[in-house]
């Protein structure tokens, strides 16, 4: 597991430390670094996603490359076979 410690933890770890001092600021600080945290979480997932489409559309451009091949294949020897 890959400990990862950024703004937002810096900024949650701030607003534990001035709780006592300043309620008022130790919230902001809470607010900003939740936020922040799930953003990126959302970004990371977004990115996995766009990852996963990008697989399969390359797959699926490699099946139909071949696909096509065989096919243009098939119809240029079967016109040779047969005469017209």
């Amino acid at each position: 597991m890959r400990v990862n410690l950024g703004m937002p933890e810096i900024l949650v770890i701030g607003s534990i430390v001035l709780f006592q001092t300043s309620i008022a600021f130790a919230t902001t600080l809470l607010v900003l670094g939740v936020f922040g945290r799930v953003t990126g979480f959302a970004m990371d997932i977004q990115k996995k996603k766009e990852q996963q489409e990008a697989g399969k559309e390359a797959v699926k451009n490699i099946v139909d490359t071949f696909s096509n091949a065989v096919t243009l294949g098939s119809i240029v020897n079967g016109k040779k076979d047969k005469f017209h």
